[in-house]
């Protein structure tokens, strides 16, 4: 039993005072509360670690440092981009879903949730913006003049398993960008993190493909558009066993 156990109590009791306190600012309904758990939870793990250690719960899982500034305030107003099979061109509609911010998704790197009223139902969408100075639950909140602005970058590490940092092995982020020579370059560098070879390579790993000299395949596609494409199937009428990606030396 818990009670039994100091450790695990005091972690409940942190939690639940966190639950406690995003409830009361957001005047959120009692009934998201398992969703303020899992807020209060995404939180300590990235600024609390075991007793005796000096290293967050998040970096003895991942290794990586965690990053704080991606997590949003609990109830706050949020924007989520509509796809666009959801409005018509012909009809002047609006490109997004206003929500109320529920917490990250746990099982989608960065990715949020969005209680979103007018559908009646929360959903999960990595393309939000938010209000961090609205919470729609509070009626006393003062209209905010600030435009809603996207997300900080979220760690690549949010998932079990993926690599430190959310580099490849042996590849590291560019330290030392050179500098934008014209204003498209310069407007890249400001809204896309760089991420050193992963982003600069035009090399693709397309699984499955299928005919290797097909035409008009994707591979040809891609390889109209200046890209390397490198190619595996196992069909024996394609790559056969020498490209079965199942096997530790392919």
């Amino acid at each position: 039993m818990h009670s039994l156990n100091g450790v695990a109590e005091r972690a409940i009791r942190s939690i639940m005072e966190h639950v406690r306190s995003d409830l009361v600012a957001s005047n959120a309904p009692i009934g998201f509360w398992t969703h303020a758990a899992e807020h209060a939870v995404d939180i300590l793990n990235r600024t609390t670690g075991p007793p005796g250690s000096n290293v967050t719960a998040y970096e003895s899982l991942t290794g990586a440092k965690p990053t704080i500034m991606s997590i949003l305030p609990f109830g706050c107003r949020t924007f989520s981009v509509k796809p666009r099979s959801a409005y018509l061109k012909t009809e002047i509609q609006s490109r997004s879903w206003p929500g109320i911010h529920v917490g990250r998704c746990p099982n989608i790197p960065g990715a949020y949730r969005t209680w979103m009223p007018q559908l009646g139902k929360i959903v999960s969408s990595s393309e939000v913006y938010f209000n961090e100075d609205i919470y729609p639950w509070r009626p006393d909140t003062p209209h905010a003049t600030l435009v809603p602005t996207a997300p900080p970058d979220a760690d690549h590490t949010q998932m079990p398993g993926l690599p430190a940092a959310g580099f490849p092995a042996g590849i590291a982020p560019t330290p030392d960008a050179p500098a934008p020579q014209s204003i498209a370059q310069a407007f890249a560098s400001a809204v896309r993190p760089a991420l050193g070879a992963a982003r600069d390579s035009r090399r693709v790993l397309l699984l499955f493909s299928g005919p290797y000299r097909r035409p008009d395949g994707l591979a040809a596609f891609l390889r109209q558009r200046g890209l390397d494409v490198v190619l595996f199937d196992n069909d024996p009428k394609h790559g056969g066993e020498k490209d079965d990606i199942t096997k530790d030396d392919v």
